[in-house]
């Protein structure tokens, strides 16, 4: 007797659940480098936090609706409004700072990165 794989059994093309798989991981790392890029190219400072905000949001739009069975389209836009807030905040506070204080454009992107670190850690505590 001949065994079915499981995606055999349900009709879908064997490669069908890996192409969609790495087809998903491709979109998360063209936003968060598209988001690094658009940060880079106007601020010139490197905000190491945008691809943590955005993979934050995922969580952020599931539980409400899970918990409390509100729409994942009203958790959406309120956690998209939400991270827009968090990343003004960070850049008005922790980065444009150091773009009146650097003299130089290197010293500038060590500083930024520093700063994202340090900010990391002490959110981490």
């Amino acid at each position: 007797m001949r065994r079915l794989s499981p995606t055999a059994a349900t009709g879908e093309p064997q490669g069908c659940r890996a192409s969609l798989c790495s087809a998903s991981c491709f979109q998360a790392y063209t936003l968060v480098a598209i988001g690094l890029n658009l940060q880079y190219g106007i601020a010139r400072t490197k905000n190491l936090a945008n691809g943590e905000f955005l993979v934050l949001g995922a969580p952020a739009s599931f539980w409400p609706f899970i918990t409390s069975q509100i729409s994942p389209k009203l958790t959406v836009m309120l956690i998209a409004l939400a991270s827009y807030v968090g990343n003004r905040l960070a850049f008005r506070f922790l980065l444009l700072p150091l773009v009146g204080r650097s003299k130089t454009r290197g010293q500038l992107e060590v500083d930024s990165i520093l700063a994202a670190i340090s900010a990391r850690r002490a959110c981490a505590r």
